[in-house]
């Protein structure tokens, strides 16, 4: 995720240096924390201070002597908003209802009631009557085994293969994703979250605030 804004109004991030080991490898934009007194990924929200400035690959690179080196900057700005791409799903078979998606469960839970579903792309047999761009507001998710089922607002019937993006409604939790730098919608395997402060159904990106960090 990149550096969006600051809530402040201010447009200039806050990078600081902290400690890494030198064979930690981060990407510029992972949401990183302080493990064991070090800058590494983590999944736990209350040792988050910020999001990676920069790669550090953990590899000799005679170009760039900070690649494996001890120190990482690490944008670290109090209310900076980010911005992530929002979480894209397949269809994982033609709906015989026209209030009801199916995909993957991954980065979704049945506490899941609101946001929205925008039609991202149809498959190439697809007679799903949407239009691409499309948003069908979703009011519940039904979770059994490895398919989420949403229930949605009346449109077009979602074939097999057709991709939603989930876009979630603003001013809602949503969490890190299983990359560390980007987010869903749920991830039982963290505790790091973020609230939405913004999103772009066009681009289909969401602008978001950590929720906690080691600072606050």
């Amino acid at each position: 995720m990149n550096f969006l804004f600051n809530l402040s109004g201010a447009n200039t991030p806050l990078i600081k240096e902290y400690d890494i080991a030198p064979d930690t490898k981060i990407t510029h934009g992972d949401v990183v924390g302080i493990v064991d007194g070090l800058v590494g990924k983590t999944a736990v929200g209350s040792s988050v201070i910020g999001v990676a400035a920069e790669d550090h690959t953990g590899e000799k690179d005679i170009l760039n002597a900070r690649s494996d080196g001890d120190k990482i900057r690490v944008d670290i700005t109090d209310g900076a908003v980010y911005s992530a791409k929002a979480p894209v799903y397949k269809v994982k078979s033609t709906s015989s209802s026209n209030t009801a998606i199916a995909v993957s469960s991954v980065g979704l839970s049945s506490s899941i009631s609101s946001g929205y579903l925008v039609l991202r792309h149809k498959a190439d047999d697809s007679e799903n009557t949407d239009n691409v761009g499309d948003a069908r507001k979703v009011s519940a998710c039904n979770i059994s085994g490895q398919t989420a089922t949403f229930t949605v607002s009346a449109g077009g019937t979602a074939y097999k293969d057709d991709e939603y993006v989930f876009m979630p409604e603003i001013g809602s939790d949503v969490y890190l994703d299983s990359t560390a730098r980007g987010i869903a919608a749920y991830n039982s395997a963290s505790t790091v979250k973020f609230i939405v402060v913004c999103k772009d159904d066009k681009a289909f990106t969401v602008g978001v605030k950590l929720k906690t960090t080691l600072f606050d």
